[in-house]
């Protein structure tokens, strides 16, 4: 009987819209005279195995003239493979499909993420997590609760793991350039002579030695420098090439269960491992998407190329790998929670937490690793985040100690005290500092640099000249090669030559002039040897580069010094630059853009539009998107002129994807319906119309077409959008994306 198909198809609720309906509400049963959509009688129906063909789709579901066609008695024989009904239950949600919890966001490579979306995904998942009750929803409640807090432990432990490795071969490969251990080549020069000195140390051979050479004093140190050269090429070279043939494709990405694209992507090779990586994460952080990136392939090749650079001996530091290292972790580790993998926005507190262990496996500051994630590379940090930051960088501070990489029981290679005070007329010095300078980079070659007599000093500052003047050229090309790198390291050590230089002159002024008044007050003349240390001037100056955090007052004078020189110079630092110079599309939220054009300049009017009016097919969708010029831009939706929703690309070209086996004129709507959706088709697959209301966002952020560029601009920095709808009147009249104000905002500079 066509009453029982009539039960799972549709009917009216004796005038009453679906709509209308609210929890609680009865809803009557169909019966055999319950009308069609149209209003006609139902029919009745016989099944026979004959006149097959007599079927039409219009005795079903009605239509203006199917009164002209048949009677309310007119008898129809049908078969049940002609027929495919996929019918939804009646249910009430708060949200819809869109914000479900279980759902992987969609966004492509090159795209950034949408903030708003991921943050009321958050909602309606914790939401819908605390309303369970009794004990099953306290210890639910827990575990999710719990699941941050073991991610960035797990992160600091496995952080500090690679930050060992890194720094034991590194340490393994510096020396290996000068000899090996012949009784376990695996050892450092300082182990394998443990017992011994290093003069009658009989188990490390060196590279000479290793040859059978024979020659001269000369001879042998010419075939020990071309050996240490060698070594030490083979592993740059090595690096480069490891880097380089294991570059990724950037291309959009898509679901594990989309088979094809429906548009072809051009693919562009980009070394990821190369550079520090603090750029690239800060954009990542700020919601743009670099695919493969943060993956394990790039993780090894960091780990392994970093090891093989610094064994080498070129001009960088460790820093800003680390950094990168630890975000790789990161987002490894949040693969693992659904709560951090399936939301783009937790993911991102996640490598927050991480870049703070990062700096601090790299320099044994755990505070300074959280300082660093919050003022340099994260775009949002809630109090929450600061605190799983510290409690990160505290774990991977306490892990590295535990591992000793360096055998000393500390976790920097290195550290220096000093048991004199600085006096009073010094700090009238200390501004001339301001130069390249740094907080740490009082390296080798403070060892050796003391001087008794003042024509010693000359001979001195010459060295340590020629040093800066090699340091800063090779810096300055070794940061812009195709290996991992940081720049901190080699600023520091830039510092630290023109503040031993300071203070070797210092000093040689109060043996010159050691009765001068400027002088004796705080100095003893027949005791000018004790009056200045050079190597408190070389600390100052490491620290004057990076303005490092310090409570000592010459210190702080001379950071603020670099800092206002440096404002005065360039208005922004060295990944400011490298994230404009790699044109990633980075907004600053804490910079003050200039603007001299209105909303209206700056928005797109010749966007095309998806009319809900209009018939929509596949096919036409496909065409739509390949003319479609952003990666992460849409489709504002239009019912005539008036803006109804807006639906992202990639949840177009998604959305397509589930119907990739029907028809290219099959008709597609993008709004809904106070009924059951209903998919009607004359075979298995060849449905006559789908609907993408759930892919769409029903409620855009717009803003009136008269509206200040500056509230456009706070609206982006502050809530993450990616795109926004301007509007006059609720009419539609074109969107400005991201990227688009992005290159405005660079023309008007």
């Amino acid at each position: 009987m066509l009453t029982e198909l009539t039960k799972v198809i549709e009917w009216t609720h004796k005038g009453k819209d679906i709509k209308e309906l609210r929890k609680g509400d009865e809803i009557d049963s169909p019966t055999e005279t319950t009308n069609l959509l149209n209003g006609e009688p139902s029919k009745n129906y016989t099944l026979s195995d004959n006149n097959n063909n007599n079927y039409n789709n219009n005795d079903i579901i009605g239509s203006s003239n199917s009164s002209n066609t048949t009677t309310s008695n007119r008898r129809h024989t049908w078969n049940p493979s002609q027929l495919r009904v996929i019918t939804k239950p009646l249910r009430y949600k708060r949200r819809s499909g869109v914000y479900d919890e279980d759902k992987q966001a969609l966004v492509q490579e090159g795209s950034g993420i949408h903030w708003i979306h991921d943050y009321v995904k958050e909602r309606v998942r914790v939401r819908k997590l605390y309303s369970l009750k009794g004990f099953r929803g306290y210890l639910k409640t827990t575990c999710d609760s719990a699941q941050g807090w073991i991610l960035v432990f797990l992160i600091g432990i496995v952080t500090a793991f690679f930050a060992a490795v890194v720094d034991v071969a590194a340490e393994w490969g510096s020396e290996l350039k000068e000899g090996y251990c012949k009784e376990n080549i695996q050892l450092k020069k300082e182990f394998c002579c443990k017992d011994v000195s290093e003069k009658n140390c009989t188990s490390w051979v060196e590279w000479s030695e290793a040859f059978n050479f024979q020659g001269d004093e000369e001879s042998l140190w010419w075939f020990e420098y071309i050996a240490y050269v060698f070594v030490a090429f083979c592993f740059a070279v090595g690096a480069v090439v490891i880097v380089k043939y294991n570059s990724l494709y950037a291309t959009p990405s898509t679901k594990s269960s989309t088979k094809s694209r429906i548009f072809p992507t051009k693919k562009r090779l980009i070394p990821y491992a190369a550079g520090s990586g603090i750029p690239e994460v800060k954009c990542i952080l700020s919601g743009f998407v670099i695919r493969g990136f943060l993956g394990l392939r790039t993780l090894w090749v960091k780990a392994v190329t970093l090891a093989m650079v610094v064994s080498a001996g070129l001009t960088l530091g460790k820093e800003g790998p680390f950094v990168h290292i630890a975000c790789c972790v990161g987002n490894i580790f949040t693969r693992l929670s659904p709560k951090y993998n399936k939301n783009e926005g937790k993911r991102r507190e996640i490598l927050s937490a991480s870049a703070a262990a990062g700096v601090s496996v790299a320099f044994a500051a755990p505070i300074g690793g959280v300082l660093f994630s919050l003022e340099e590379v994260s775009y949002y940090f809630p109090s929450k985040t600061m605190v799983r930051s510290f409690f990160c960088a505290i774990v991977a501070a306490v892990t590295l100690k535990l591992l000793d990489p360096f055998g000393t029981g500390k976790t920097v290679l290195f550290q220096v005290t000093y048991d004199k005070d600085w006096h009073l007329f010094e700090i009238d010095l200390v501004y001339f500092l301001f130069s390249e300078c740094s907080q740490e980079s009082k390296s080798s070659e403070l060892a050796g640099l003391c001087v008794t007599k003042p024509e010693e000093v000359k001979p001195i500052i010459y060295l340590l000249l020629v040093a800066l003047i090699s340091k800063f050229l090779t810096c300055i090309i070794t940061f812009g090669i195709r290996t991992p790198a940081g720049i901190f390291i080699p600023s520091l050590l830039i510092g630290a030559c023109i503040g031993r230089m300071l203070g070797l002159a210092v000093q040689w002024l109060t043996w010159t002039y050691p009765y001068s008044s400027f002088f004796t007050p705080l100095c003893d003349p027949h005791e000018t040897n004790n009056c200045i240390i050079p190597g408190v001037y070389a600390m100052v100056g490491a620290a004057s580069v990076l303005a490092g955090v310090t409570r000592m007052t010459p210190i702080m004078t001379a950071i603020m010094i670099s800092k206002w020189v440096a404002d005065g110079l360039v208005k922004h630092g060295i990944y400011d630059l490298l994230v404009d110079l790699n044109e990633h599309p980075y907004l600053d939220s804490n910079a003050e853009y200039v603007t001299t054009k209105s909303t209206l300049e700056i928005c797109q009017t010749n966007l095309e539009v998806i009319d809900v009016n209009e018939a929509n097919t596949i096919g036409e969708l496909k065409e739509k998107l390949e003319r479609l010029g952003y990666s992460d831009a849409g489709f504002p939706i239009v019912d005539d002129s008036t803006l109804v929703g807006y639906i992202a690309s990639t949840e177009l070209e998604h959305a397509l994807q589930t119907v990739a086996k029907c028809p290219d004129s099959t008709r597609c709507y993008f709004k809904e319906f106070s009924t059951p959706e209903i998919i009607m088709s004359d075979g298995d697959s060849n449905p006559k119309g789908t609907n993408f209301v759930h892919y769409m966002d029903k409620a855009p952020l717009t803003v009136a077409q008269n509206s200040s560029l500056e509230l456009v601009l706070e609206l982006f920095k502050k809530l993450g959008l990616k795109y926004v709808c301007v509007v006059n009147c609720g009419h539609y009249v074109g969107v400005i994306h991201k990227k688009k104000l992005l290159a405005e905002l660079k023309e008007m500079r």
